[in-house]
């Protein structure tokens, strides 16, 4: 019964969405040239493809390196700030 139901959706389903592309015949053009720019770009893609992953990883690493360097700037400078500030009101003490 229960896959008896799931199947009557799925048919039902089936039959809305042929509906749906039979009513907007602009559907199957603008199919037909999303298909046709794939078509067009695979082969770019998968040359170039690589090499523009390698590069966006690099500049990732990059970024996230110099993330590094200044948090650790920012931690140090902070400290000495700390320190600067404890030693002033130690000599006014």
């Amino acid at each position: 019964m229960r896959r008896e139901l799931i199947e009557s959706y799925y048919e039902e389903y089936q039959r809305e969405l042929e509906r749906f592309l039979e009513s907007d015949p602009e559907m199957f053009t603008l199919e037909a040239e999303i298909h046709h720019y794939i078509e067009i770009l695979e082969p770019v893609l998968r040359d170039g493809g690589q090499e523009m992953w390698q590069t966006l990883d690099r500049i990732i690493s990059a970024k996230n390196a110099m993330e590094g360097i200044v948090a650790k700037e920012m931690y140090i400078r902070g400290f000495l700030d700390y320190e600067r500030l404890v030693c002033e009101k130690d000599s006014k003490i």
